[in-house]
């Protein structure tokens, strides 16, 4: 399926695809990055309660 999201987003001129991963989530990150993904930032979030 991603795949064809990325053909998909490519033919409507879409540079780059982008997602969020937790730093725990050790699984997704594996995931992600063996499909070429490469981390390129950080997500900051700060509980209001």
């Amino acid at each position: 399926m991603v795949e064809w999201i990325l053909k998909y987003a490519k033919k409507q001129g879409c540079e780059a695809s982008e997602l969020n991963c937790y730093i725990e989530n050790e699984g997704g990150n594996k995931f992600w990055s063996n499909l070429g993904y490469k981390p390129i930032g950080y997500h900051y979030q700060k509980k209001l309660s």
